[in-house]
């Protein structure tokens, strides 16, 4: 190993690593982190500790200000909100493209992952409820086959990040599960104008209800929103 490389692994271990703890939760939203306690918990210097901040600032995950440092990014449901107009526009392009495009191989693990998501929509496994959303549309994105595109959607936001700020309401998990239901569908019919067009409408609903709600809410009111 080389001098030069040992900082840069350092770097991308330590990445990886607060990455995964603003994945799961550990690092909240607003959280202040402080490249001292960070150099100290993962047994590395501040210098790669430093490029890997910058890195997840690139991401989209934090915001570093001067003289303040880093902190783990706060979303609002307008923030939020936007986002989705976007999606709606590259996700309606990936969904019409795909259904040109994808292959049988594709289009098997996009209805078994419809599946899957369906299954989960009544239980407590928000993890895997979101892990199936993220890889649904993650699978369109790919079925595309438009160089680039996984990349422009990332750089907007950070999918499994966004998903975790929010769990969705059981009401809300059944008009997603419809709209991947049907979307699924239209991919498999062939149908390019329906399915960029339901693709579009998903992601719009999403917003709108984000916009209505605030949409931060507990595990305990998720459980309250259940039918009677």
């Amino acid at each position: 190993m080389t001098v030069a490389e040992a900082p840069l692994n350092a770097s991308a271990h330590a990445a990886e690593t607060i990455r995964a703890a603003i994945l799961d939760g550990t690092f909240e939203q607003g959280m202040r982190l402080k490249e001292e306690k960070l150099s100290r918990d993962l047994g590395i210097s501040r210098t790669p500790i430093r490029e890997a901040l910058r890195t997840l600032q690139a991401e989209g995950l934090l915001d570093i200000l001067p003289n303040h440092g880093a902190t783990v990014r706060t979303y609002e449901a307008e923030d939020l909100a936007d986002l989705h107009e976007l999606r709606a526009v590259l996700e309606g392009f990936a969904a019409k493209r795909a259904a040109s495009r994808i292959t049988e191989a594709q289009l098997t693990r996009l209805q078994d992952v419809c599946k899957r998501f369906h299954e989960l929509c009544d239980t407590d496994d928000v993890d895997s409820l979101v892990e199936a959303n993220s890889t649904f549309h993650g699978l369109v994105i790919e079925a595309a086959g438009t160089r680039g595109l996984s990349d422009v959607v990332r750089s907007l936001y950070e999918p499994r990040m966004v998903s975790r700020l929010f769990h969705h309401s059981p009401r809300q998990r059944r008009m997603s599960d419809m709209y991947h239901r049907e979307v699924a569908a239209a991919i498999s019919e062939r149908d390019p104008e329906r399915a960029g067009t339901l693709m579009s409408e998903h992601n719009h609903q999403v917003g709108d209800y984000l916009l209505q709600t605030g949409f931060m809410v507990s595990d305990r009111e998720l459980k309250e929103d259940e039918p009677a």
